[in-house]
């Protein structure tokens, strides 16, 4: 009997971001059973290093052809018709990406912007080549089928609900951008030269139990695909203050959320003030409870795979 694989960068047993959570997710949806192949060296770019590794394990036979492969993106490069199923996972969409960083460029974008070109174009190979593809969001979906003229599968990320629980005396402001240009952190730095109290998330603890003791999550990334952070506020029912990208595009009704499909300092300043003092119409957890729960991603992901 073939097994399934999940293939991407990082191990995701070792690596806090959002694919990691995402296999991790996977493989317990499918009981368990789901081996991680992961490669990563900085000196290649990663749809070389994908294509050159899975042709070699293929004659290897350490993949083999009655395998079904979950990839991410251009991992699943140099697979295609080689095993019993290849599902490519688009945690978001590089060319859509790029659209977005012409539009908000960070310091020294034209030496970076090549590589992005690179990775649209790749990353659209391995779209076009496999057997399926599933979107993270409704957004992503949209971009497939408007940059790759690829048609796809939807199935949102999902959220432990039985941990990630309201929060009942939860105070101040997170956020999670880090340095990152892309999650917004030039913002939350303007924000905090204007004197906001405005605290990073952090890695130390339980993820649940750190938004936990926050009243409001800061999320004013420009580019997401189906982005954890939101799911996770949403479902511990903090007010959301995000830009329009992501779950929060297509997916997730402005009812329950304040949002912006303007990004600048004083809308985000706007919004944070006016959610100082009022919530949403509805609360978040609702909408995470009939859509984005981890065992609707399971059972829709064991429907995909069966």
């Amino acid at each position: 009997m073939g097994r399934v694989l999940h293939i991407s960068c990082k191990n995701p047993d070792a690596h806090a971001g959002g694919v990691a959570q995402f296999a991790r997710d996977l493989r317990g949806a499918l009981g368990g059973k789901v081996g991680f192949f992961y490669y990563d060296n900085p000196h290649v770019p990663p749809w070389v290093l994908a294509r050159r590794v899975n042709e070699r394990f293929v004659s290897m036979g350490a993949i083999r052809p009655d395998d079904t492969i979950v990839a991410d993106g251009f991992y699943g490069l140099g697979l295609a018709g080689k095993v019993k199923r290849l599902i490519v996972v688009a945690h978001g969409i590089y060319s859509a990406l790029l659209d977005e960083q012409d539009a908000h460029p960070p310091a020294s974008y034209d030496e970076v912007r090549p590589k992005f070109v690179d990775a649209a174009r790749y990353q659209g190979e391995a779209f076009r080549e496999c057997d399926d593809v599933v979107a993270v969001s409704r957004q992503v979906q949209k971009e497939l089928r408007q940059y790759e003229r690829v048609e796809s599968d939807c199935i949102l990320n999902g959220v432990d609900t039985e941990k990630y629980t309201p929060a009942k005396d939860g105070t101040g402001i997170v956020e999670v951008s880090g340095t990152n240009h892309k999650k917004g952190a030039p913002i939350v730095a303007a924000m905090r030269a204007r004197g906001f109290d405005i605290t990073p998330l952090g890695f130390d603890g339980d993820k649940w139990r750190r938004w936990q003791r926050y009243d409001t999550a800061l999320l004013p990334s420009f580019y997401e695909g189906g982005q954890y952070a939101g799911l996770e506020a949403m479902a511990v029912n903090l007010k959301v203050i995000a830009y329009k990208t992501g779950i929060f595009k297509e997916d997730v009704p402005e009812d329950y959320f304040f949002a912006t499909d303007v990004l600048s300092t004083d809308a985000f300043i706007a919004l944070t003030r006016r959610a100082a003092s009022k919530r949403p119409p509805l609360a978040p957890r609702d909408w995470i409870l009939e859509n984005a729960t981890l065992a609707l991603f399971s059972r829709r992901w064991v429907e995909k795979i069966r």
